[in-house]
């Protein structure tokens, strides 16, 4: 149990023996979920500040430099993205960077990976609990993608706006996805 791998071994009682719970444990890798805190066979664990969502903290205790950084494309052209931008040849590209319920409840977006090594997707959360995810996402090769199915419910309490956000070990990572549902308002009957 060393390095983050708190997990149970294959064969072990526990192992594939948990129950599916929707939203929560989606991405258990065997026949079932494990029972326990962490499922066998996926990505370490990691704590304290490694663990936050924010700027990962570089070997050396040193923050990483934030802003507008100077990036070389393959032609040989310089131009700038941003830190934390989610369209980036170096990094997860997001098929849509804003989302629109106000016709659709249920809409789809796709993750590339195009950092050229295997980005590992850690977290992802809505900060309204009027929009609810399930998605594809885990440990994601270079050149493949994956998926988050985003539903929004007018009835749920919450904002009608609100951002989907996904952390990943991708170098433009955290990936922000602005939610808006202006057309399903709640409708409220009687006097």
């Amino acid at each position: 149990m060393d390095g983050g791998q708190y997990q149970l071994a294959t064969g072990t009682p526990g192992y594939d023996q948990g129950v599916r719970i929707a939203n929560f444990n989606d991405g258990f890798l065997g026949t079932a979920p494990d029972v326990g805190a962490h499922e066998g066979g996926s990505a370490a664990m990691k704590f304290g500040l490694a663990a936050s969502s924010g700027p990962a903290i570089a070997a050396g205790g040193t923050l990483p430099s934030t802003g507008t950084t100077t990036t070389t494309g393959t032609t040989g052209t310089t131009g700038s993205t941003s830190t934390g931008s989610t369209n980036t040849s170096s990094g997860v590209k997001v098929s849509n960077t804003a989302l629109d319920f106000s016709k659709a409840r249920t809409q789809t977006v796709t993750f590339t990976n195009h950092s050229g090594a295997k980005v590992t997707f850690i977290r992802a959360s809505m900060s309204s609990a009027r929009y609810m995810q399930t998605n594809t996402c885990g440990d994601v090769p270079a050149g493949g993608s994956c998926s988050a199915t985003i539903t929004y419910y007018p009835a749920y309490t919450g904002s009608s706006s609100g951002t989907f956000t996904v952390t990943s070990t991708a170098p433009n990572s955290p990936h922000r996805i602005s939610l808006t549902a202006n057309g399903n308002k709640r409708v409220v009957l009687g006097n």
